[in-house]
């Protein structure tokens, strides 16, 4: 079997089991539950986390958690528009929000991963117009 598709029926199969189990508690107690489970038990982040760490290394992880938390803000402004949105007919709400949620998407994205590479140089001294403090000579 493919390599990637053996490892993406496995992530498949875990993130269908999180969303499923979150439906699950949504029949059996309610939805207000199953969205409070679902949107702060980060198992899909913490997975993820160790599955870009274990593949990828150390930066890969960290640039994952840092658009992972740009992500969670981006999520708290879309649960926002869709409860703005709430009174206008169901297909209505959900396509202003997603237009919106890809907007965001995209806007966010592009600006942090240029400052992301911005980082990277002036990290690596690789920025030439930076300022530099002046070294201290010895006596």
């Amino acid at each position: 079997m493919n390599e990637y598709l053996r490892e993406f029926i496995i992530n498949f199969l875990i993130g269908g089991g999180l969303i499923a189990g979150c439906g699950l508690i949504s029949q059996l107690y309610d939805g207000g539950l199953s969205g409070m489970v679902y949107s702060s038990l980060p198992l899909g982040l913490l997975y993820l986390h160790i599955y870009i760490f274990l593949k990828d290394g150390r930066a890969e992880s960290t640039k994952y958690a840092l658009f992972s938390i740009i992500g969670g803000v981006l999520w708290v402004v879309i649960a926002y528009f869709i409860y703005f949105f709430n009174n206008l007919p169901l297909h209505m709400n959900a396509l202003i929000s997603t237009g919106l949620y890809i907007l965001l998407a995209v806007i966010t994205y592009s600006f942090f991963d240029k400052q992301l590479e911005l980082d990277k140089r002036v990290k690596t001294n690789d920025f030439p117009y930076m300022y530099q403090p002046p070294k201290k000579q010895k006596k």
